[in-house]
């Protein structure tokens, strides 16, 4: 019965590395995660470490139980053992998820507010009540295509990112 229950904690082991494997196949990166990408490739590469050593220990396991090569107490001890690794995992992989949720949206402020300081510089000259954001899923009927801004606050923006460049590099 114990045999059982050490051979169940191995194939539930394996169960959750092929969810990890299938959770991460095909993994398109966001707007946010190419910003924090070097960070983002580093948490997958890191899980996915874990993942492999976890899959390697796990059927090494695998293969001792079938063979009939562990004693009763090692099977329990590898049971746990495997069960601490899962556990393990799942909380850095928490832990990692958590960490790249927060860099994405403290990019995303970072671009707002940045949009927000250059759109109340250029809006001094222009005098405009209101700049609406139009993108899909938004409830704007119409617009004038003649006053669609788009160009002119990219331009701005890019200017102004080749400004602070620039004085960065003076200040070096």
């Amino acid at each position: 019965m114990k045999n059982l229950s050490a051979a169940l904690s191995v194939i539930s082991f394996i169960c959750v590395c092929v969810l990890f494997g299938l959770y991460f196949k095909d993994k398109k990166s966001t707007p946010a995660t190419a910003a924090v990408g070097a960070n983002a490739d580093a948490m997958k590469s890191e899980l996915e470490m874990a993942y492999q050593k976890m899959g390697a220990y796990a059927n090494e396991m695998q293969e001792k139980v079938k063979a009939g090569t562990l004693t009763q107490s090692e099977q329990e001890a590898a049971g746990k053992k495997i069960d601490d690794m899962k556990e393990s995992f799942l909380t850095r992989k928490q832990t990692l998820s958590d960490q790249l949720q927060k860099a994405q949206e403290d990019f995303a402020k970072y671009i707002k507010n940045r949009l927000d300081s250059f759109l109340t510089v250029y809006n001094k000259d222009k005098g405009y009540d209101f700049i609406l954001s139009i993108s899909q899923g938004t409830t704007i009927l119409y617009e004038n295509k003649a006053l669609n801004i788009t160009n002119d606050v990219a331009k701005g923006l890019n200017e102004m990112s080749k400004s602070e460049l620039e004085d960065m590099t003076k200040k070096k």
